[in-house]
């Protein structure tokens, strides 16, 4: 109506919302089409303040993709739009914003200004909460750029803001910073100590991301200690709730979740190698190797329609909304910071993700008689030699985040490791371009 009324100063806004809940739906295609039509009809409207708020959204939109450099573009073309308004307050988030996205690309010292800008304008303006991202973001920088006591100070500043506020969820960031902080610097013991810390807050209120997030970290801090049994518990825990953090977003989202959890199988497979554990470490491998599936084959989605009869793909669709819906009131009444509508908004979710176990035990059943699974459980070791003929053998590589290479050989007979060597010290890999025939002689004859 108000295209045919050629109201173009008005148009712009219901197309922003038409592509929020597109984005809501995981259409992004479709998300982007609709922003950028907002953005059209707010240049000809020639108000300054429709064309940033279109430009921000659109900036936001290629964040989360992770299309960085168009992020980036139009972060700064929006926040010159801001400069000429005065908008002070918006611009010290889309300075945030910025240094976010300059982190992601790797540009550090500008990340850095950027966010230093975004705190100053919180605490002249007493913005809690932009306070509190901007603290967390510099000891992540300080950490990246190996300056460990800054983070600790920057952590450290981070939990007493998190506490004067009244979001628990943000206490269990800010010690789980803290915990990371300690770790880079070398003090394990006071890692562990804010790291449990922590995670008792992130699972008293149901924070399942905090919790992995925790959970992974630990797990790193106890293998640095050379605690492999409580690092493989850890890491074999978050990598079973991983699916739970990810359930309910569109593909595109849940790739990107999905990487930055590989710390979860490189730590857990270094544990299970230093402790002779070559089942925990197949399954580890193999969940992960399951998850890369779903998404090389186009997403759950995707393989529902297919394999799905028409009524429990429909079923399928509505109980990923409920979750969603169900984990939207759950952040609500944390923002909220009530207690008690914080535990009902929890037990709601565990009631809605207990449905949706029932109905992947259904999809199982169902794609089965398809070949084709929707979650794929990890394959363990007895399933994958029961697959091996006499003479084959299958052999998986990982490489730990402190060069060490390894290889789990499965016959029909038996599953060991075989330790690589540092592959920073020449070892060559079968993934490098180095390799040569020289490394797979040597390869050969650790492995045969």
């Amino acid at each position: 109506i108000l295209e045919e009324a050629g109201d173009v100063a008005n148009v712009s806004k219901p197309l922003n919302t038409l592509a929020l809940i597109a984005v809501e739906r995981g259409q992004y295609g479709r998300a982007f089409g609709l922003q950028e039509r907002s953005l059209e009809a707010a240049r000809r409207s020639g108000l300054v303040s429709v064309q940033a708020v279109a430009l921000l959204n659109l900036s936001t939109l290629h964040a989360r993709v992770g299309r960085l450099e168009a992020a980036l573009s139009n972060n700064e073309a929006a926040a010159a739009l801001h400069e000429r308004i005065g908008d002070r307050g918006t611009l010290g988030g889309m300075a945030m914003d910025r240094g976010i996205i300059l982190i992601e690309l790797g540009r550090l010292d500008e990340a850095r200004d950027a966010i230093a800008e975004g705190l100053s304008i919180a605490e002249d303006l007493g913005r809690h909460d932009q306070k509190l991202s901007a603290l967390l973001s510099l000891a992540k920088i300080s950490m990246l750029q190996d300056e460990s006591a800054q983070a600790i100070a920057y952590a450290k500043r981070a939990v007493t803001t998190a506490r004067s506020g009244a979001h628990p969820v943000n206490v269990a960031r800010a010690l789980a910073t803290l915990g990371a902080s300690h770790q880079a610097a070398g003090d394990l013991p006071a890692s562990i100590g804010a790291l449990e810390e922590g995670l008792v807050v992130a699972q008293e209120i149901g924070a399942l991301d905090v919790e992995c997030a925790v959970l992974k970290n630990l797990a790193r801090t106890h293998a640095a200690r050379g605690e492999y049994e409580p690092a493989l518990a850890l890491s074999r825990d978050a990598s079973v709730k991983l699916p739970r953090v990810v359930a309910g977003l569109a593909d595109e989202q849940r790739a990107l979740a999905r990487e930055q959890w590989h710390g979860v199988q490189d730590v857990g497979v270094r544990a299970a190698f230093e402790l002779g554990r070559v089942s925990e470490a197949v399954e580890l491998i193999e969940r992960s190797r399951a998850g890369a599936l779903i998404e090389s084959l186009g997403g759950r989605g995707t393989l529902a329609e297919a394999a799905l009869p028409p009524t429990i793909a429909k079923e399928e669709r509505a109980l990923r909304a409920e979750v969603l819906a169900a984990r939207n009131r759950l952040n609500a009444a944390r923002a909220a910071g009530k207690r008690k509508a914080i535990r009902a908004a929890r037990d709601e979710l565990r009631a809605v993700e207990a449905k949706t176990l029932e109905l992947a035990e259904r999809v199982q059943r169902v794609s089965k008689a398809a070949r084709v699974t929707i979650d794929t459980p990890p394959a363990t070791v007895p399933q994958i030699q029961a697959s091996l003929r006499e003479n084959d053998a299958l052999v998986s590589y990982a490489v730990t985040t402190d060069g060490e290479g390894l290889a789990i050989v499965i016959t029909p007979s038996e599953a060991r490791f075989v330790g690589l060597g540092s592959l920073s010290a020449g070892t060559g890999s079968p993934d490098d371009d180095t390799f040569d025939m020289a490394d797979a002689k040597a390869l050969r004859s650790l492995l045969v």
